[in-house]
């Protein structure tokens, strides 16, 4: 058996499972998930941000730069976002890229790793620097200020004072990575994490993750329901019922002129409503004809559709919801008063089935709430998100990102996209109304 050799990655995993730590190091074809779209969109921003800092560095005379550089010594391979070398010294920076709004502390382990790394194949390091983002930027009209997106922090002193420890952690991790399987400690093996290869081969039995288990039965198939709780959470409802779901876009990167990175710019919504007991639903949208700013057109649509009264206005996880209206708000406060009246009447309908409300709760939940999860549970009959070709908001947000920044491919038309969302937003309003319907018909049976 071949033993490879060392990455950020993997020392970082040294820190965290040892025993996670020595199959990902002796078996590296087992346990490696796929990445999914976000991981996806994840790594797309942060090649951006590496352009964006790469373009800065590489104007400076005095350095002549490389992106994803290699460096290997005997025990360690690794890339480097943007190595700097300096033409007089011959010294070579380090400039790592982190899709974040600032640098977390513990990081420094890595970019010690990473100058350590550049130490051991020989080259002569510099200084080491971290690239983040610039959360109070405001993109105006135009191209990117990547000098005003970007925050490049000098870490060279703290990574210096770190250097002799992360040394040391290397000496015990190669020498752990050496060690034979039955050298292992699978009794003390304390790792939780999915994609575990030592967890997986120590321990043989499905791990209990969700809270309901405590609740019920073992073997238990019935759902657990509060009745005088789900009895006063319904009567809190007044009509007309509205059903509301915003879909989001947001990135590190601003895509719309007058945003900022991490905002969140509600491009879509689905409103259901039912006047009366009784009454069919209604449905009304907002789906962007064009690229252009939508919150405004968005904002207009939405109001002439919620009246000015006291009709209840169901969501699914209210803080999203309540914390766009917020921004809106601040964003155009003419509608402000209008934004906070709604918020006022927001109920959040997962509160029925989250841990912290438990009116209804059933074990096929798997101690689960989201809509995707209890919706199929309660009303399997009814059409599913995963027949659906956007299932889920992220999903709906990066479709539309890439829409703006003319990403989605050639063969996949603005009309198509504006019908995946319409049907994916629209079915996460329906499915409240059917859900509402199926908790009266619970209250119904009780009074019978």
């Amino acid at each position: 058996m071949t033993m490879q050799k060392l990455n950020k990655f993997l020392f970082k995993e040294y820190s965290q499972c040892r025993d996670r730590f020595w199959f990902r190091m002796n078996e590296t074809e087992d346990g490696f998930s796929t990445r999914d779209m976000m991981q996806d969109f994840f790594v797309e921003q942060k090649k951006q941000i590496e352009q964006f800092a790469f373009k800065l560095l590489s104007k400076r005379a005095d350095l002549r730069c490389e992106q994803q550089k290699e460096i290997e010594s005997e025990f360690i391979k690794v890339k480097i976002d943007i190595c700097a070398n300096h033409l007089k010294s011959g010294k070579i920076d380090i400039y790592e890229v982190y899709n974040s709004r600032g640098f977390k502390s513990h990081r420094l382990w890595d970019l010690a790793f990473l100058k350590m790394a550049i130490k051991e194949a020989g080259y002569s390091p510099g200084r080491v620097f971290a690239i983040c983002i610039n959360p109070d930027y405001h993109r105006a009209e135009g191209e990117i200020d990547a000098e005003k997106l970007l925050n490049i922090i000098d870490l060279t002193q703290k990574v210096n004072k770190l250097l002799p420890k992360v040394e040391q952690k290397l000496q015990e991790a190669l020498e752990f990575a050496s060690k034979k399987e039955f050298e292992l400690y699978p009794n003390h093996h304390h790792c939780n994490a999915r994609d575990c290869m030592a967890l997986l081969r120590f321990k043989s039995k499905e791990i209990v993750e969700n809270k309901i288990e405590e609740v019920l039965k073992e073997n238990e198939t019935a759902p657990l329901v509060r009745l005088d709780a789900l009895e006063q959470w319904m009567n809190r409802l007044h009509y007309p019922i509205y059903f509301l779901d915003y879909e989001a876009v947001t990135s590190n990167i601003p895509v719309y002129p007058n945003s900022k990175p991490f905002q969140h710019v509600v491009f879509q919504y689905s409103l259901h409503k039912i006047a009366h007991a009784g009454a069919e639903a209604e449905h009304f949208e907002f789906i962007p004809e064009s690229k252009a700013y939508p919150v405004l057109s968005l904002l207009k649509s939405l109001i002439s559709n919620i009246q000015s009264d006291n009709g209840s206005i169901l969501v699914w996880h209210d803080s999203f919801e309540k914390a766009r209206n917020k921004e809106m708000a601040s964003l155009f406060p003419e509608y402000a008063d209008v934004l906070f009246n709604i918020n006022s009447r927001i109920i959040d309908m997962e509160r029925v089935f989250n841990q912290d409300g438990g009116y209804y709760l059933h074990p096929d939940f798997k101690g689960k709430s989201s809509l995707k999860k209890v919706f199929p549970v309660l009303l399997p009959e009814e059409p599913a998100y995963d027949l659906l070709d956007v299932g889920d908001g992220m999903m709906a947000s990066i479709l539309w990102h890439r829409f703006l920044t003319d990403t989605l491919g050639e063969n996949y038309s603005f009309e198509l996209l504006r019908k995946q969302l319409s049907e994916y937003c629209g079915l996460d309003t329906e499915a409240m109304v059917k859900i509402l319907g199926f908790l009266l018909q619970i209250e119904f049976s009780k009074a019978d």
